[in-house]
């Protein structure tokens, strides 16, 4: 299976989230893909404020961790913040090996997300 990326804005407080949906393999060979669109298309075009939904990623190798160490770089040398969302087992046991899980916020849901992102406690 290919790699999927859907954007969207949501508004919240003085900012404008990008929450980019992910579906489908980030490895070796999807990876530039979400470099070029995650990255080169909207970080690196002033969008700072980020949550992935990573809920339909089946899987993700070292080579989605350096997109995802890269993003995270970016975005908050720009003074912005990046959260995951609807991360599944898979994806997680990934992140908490590489230990992404103690510097990125992640949520159940797209709310709590930039909700953890704007440095707010998500709604009980």
């Amino acid at each position: 299976m290919g790699l999927k990326v859907s954007k969207h804005r949501v508004d919240h407080g003085e900012g404008s989230f990008l929450v980019a949906g992910i579906s489908g393999v980030v490895d070796l060979f999807t990876s530039p893909k979400l470099w070029t669109e995650l990255v080169v298309e909207e970080i690196d075009e002033g969008a700072f404020l980020v949550v992935l939904d990573l809920e339909r990623v089946e899987s993700l190798d070292h080579h989605g961790l350096g997109v995802l160490a890269g993003a995270l770089a970016k975005v908050r040398a720009n003074g912005g913040a990046l959260a995951l969302a609807g991360v599944g087992e898979t994806v997680l046991d990934a992140l908490e090996l590489a230990r992404f899980d103690e510097i990125i916020p992640i949520a159940d849901t797209v709310e709590e997300a930039i909700a953890m992102a704007s440095g707010e406690e998500p709604a009980p």
